[in-house]
């Protein structure tokens, strides 16, 4: 349902643009090693989460988070 005077309007943030200079999500998809393992190792726990059911990201996700913070965490104790 429709609200009158609604019809055919654009919306006032189009969801499908792309911030300049992002890259495109082909990019995104076959990315470079950044040089740390812990961080390489966490992000590749993403490849594949496309064809594991939508129930299990957010999983996933609150993982690799987690990783990723532990790893933020200790940057000073490495260094």
């Amino acid at each position: 349902m429709t609200e009158a005077g609604w019809e055919g309007a654009e919306p006032a943030f189009p969801h499908n643009i792309q911030a300049e200079g992002s890259p495109e999500p082909e990019a995104v998809a076959g990315r470079t090693s950044g040089g740390d393992g812990s961080v390489e190792s966490a992000m590749a726990r993403l490849d594949g989460l496309a064809e594991r059911p939508v129930v299990e990201h957010v999983a996933v996700f609150e993982e690799v988070l987690g990783d990723l913070e532990h790893t933020l965490a200790s940057v000073d104790e490495r260094t």
